[in-house]
């Protein structure tokens, strides 16, 4: 299971210069589990990969701080995800995901319902045996 937290949002100009996704997405001021936020808040996923090098390749080639990433099972296979944020409800959430950075524009986020997301985390760490990622 993976903590969840946003790079610092600062007031004022620093808030303002953060991407739209960021400002938009829920916030909890200290990481938490992802595990551990409402289910019915909604996440944005924006790939899986059954490699988690590959998605630490990917990432490290995009460089955009406040990403997030779990494992995840899917008909018994194991995947590694990358999540825009988290968002309060469905709305933000879709407008976030209209609203990706540039050099993630090729991909197509999916809205998805958190607690399908945490169901997900769940069986992945029944088939890996650990929560530790």
């Amino acid at each position: 299971v993976i903590l969840y937290s946003l790079a610092s949002r600062g007031r004022g100009d620093v808030y303002k210069r953060q991407p739209l996704f960021q400002r938009l997405a829920y916030n909890p001021f200290q990481s938490v589990n992802l595990i551990d936020l409402p289910p019915d808040y909604f996440a944005v996923q924006l790939f899986a990969v059954s490699s988690k090098a590959a998605l630490e390749k990917f990432v490290r080639g995009k460089n955009i701080p406040g990403l997030s990433a779990t494992r995840i099972a899917h008909r018994d296979q194991l995947f590694f995800v990358l999540l825009l944020g988290i968002y309060a409800d469905e709305k933000t959430a879709r407008t976030a995901a209209a609203n990706l950075p540039v050099a993630l524009i090729n991909l197509t986020p999916w809205v998805r319902r958190l607690g399908s997301l945490q169901d997900a985390m769940l069986r992945g760490d029944d088939i890996a045996g650990t929560s530790a990622i």
